[in-house]
């Protein structure tokens, strides 16, 4: 894993808690990043739900771009169920 750029904001569109795999959508409007359970920087159960406002840093690998080092900021204004659970 590679380190691009850091501390970068964004939502998270959507995260399959079951497959521990998802979307960030970055505000600065250039489209949306992968992000993996392993990537989620919090206690527990690693999971993200959707509207959630997230912080990251800007990683690759061999599939392409990625978030890493995420941290929850807030939890936004979703009500919506994280896919798998």
């Amino acid at each position: 894993m590679v380190e691009l750029s850091n501390d970068k904001t964004g939502k998270v569109v959507w995260f399959c808690a079951r497959k521990g795999i998802g979307f960030v959508s970055k505000d600065d409007g250039t489209g949306d990043l992968f992000v993996h359970w392993s990537n989620v920087e919090m206690e527990g159960f690693k999971t993200l739900k959707p509207g959630q406002v997230v912080s990251f840093d800007l990683g690759t690998n061999h599939k392409g771009p990625q978030c890493i080092n995420v941290k929850v900021l807030s939890d936004g204004d979703s009500e919506e169920e994280v896919e798998g659970e």
